[in-house]
């Protein structure tokens, strides 16, 4: 007689904090209720959204067209409410 053992599920959460919130930002992301529902091809769908997400933003950034923290620019509501110059301009010395 031959047992087969269930198959894993593609994603788990751990007790971990930093493994469980991954785990359920992943599966928040591919719609799924719970981390275990989460399939192999949910986890490629994610994925690839992500890199979109990080390639547009990099891009944005390039043009200097949204704000760049790592240069000191900040978006307006973050300097108390006003902006002292546009983004593209307002660099730390």
């Amino acid at each position: 007689m031959t047992v087969v053992a269930p198959a894993r599920p593609a994603l788990a959460s751990t007790t971990h904090p930093l493994q469980s919130c991954g785990a359920w930002a992943v599966a928040v992301l591919a719609g799924r209720s719970d981390p275990g529902d989460v399939t192999p091809e949910d986890l490629d769908t994610v994925a690839a959204a992500l890199v979109d997400d990080i390639v547009e933003r990099a891009k944005l950034l390039a043009d200097r067209t949204v704000p760049d923290p790592a240069r000191g620019q900040q978006h307006p509501h973050r300097a108390g409410g006003r902006a002292t110059r546009p983004y593209p301009d307002h660099r730390h010395p």
